[in-house]
């Protein structure tokens, strides 16, 4: 921490009631689920005093609207992992960084364009080989005169 920081008690006590809601997130069964949710909402708005709106991230509004919405139906999230989202961001990022111009909305679609194909290649589109190689000796596929079993 920067010693003379201005916001440096917000900052303190942001972090500090992070940790508080991760040990309540973290204990099995114990939590209630509208105090949760309270303080949830209440450290997305002391973040976007200290911080900015716009360094929100995704993670911050599973924090506030899903995790304790979770534990009400589950009774506990510990189960539960976001190594899916984990991965998919993974991907999202080196599509961004490899397949698209970097010009923000036409980024985006361009990576939600590439996710549908992938997504629609890997599940029901399919794609056969371009070109059946024939043997010309046997006619069979998969192979040619070269690797033909008949000529060894």
């Amino acid at each position: 921490m920067i010693p003379n920081h201005p916001k440096l008690p917000e900052i303190k006590v942001l972090w500090q009631s992070f940790g508080e809601i991760m040990l309540n997130v973290k204990s099995a069964g114990t939590t209630d689920e509208t105090s949760l949710a309270e303080k949830c909402k209440e450290w997305v708005t002391l973040f976007c005093k200290v911080y900015q709106a716009k360094d929100v991230t995704p993670y911050m509004h599973i924090l506030m609207f899903h995790i304790p919405e979770s534990i009400r139906i589950h009774g506990n999230i510990n189960v539960f992992s976001q190594q899916g989202m984990e991965k998919m961001n993974d991907f999202v990022t080196s599509w961004y960084f490899r397949s698209s111009n970097h010009n923000k909305v036409e980024a985006l679609e361009q990576i939600l364009m590439k996710q549908n194909r992938t997504e629609c290649l890997a599940f029901t589109c399919e794609r056969g080989p371009r070109f059946i190689v024939r043997c010309g000796i046997c006619q069979e596929r998969g192979h040619n005169k070269r690797s033909c079993k008949l000529i060894r």
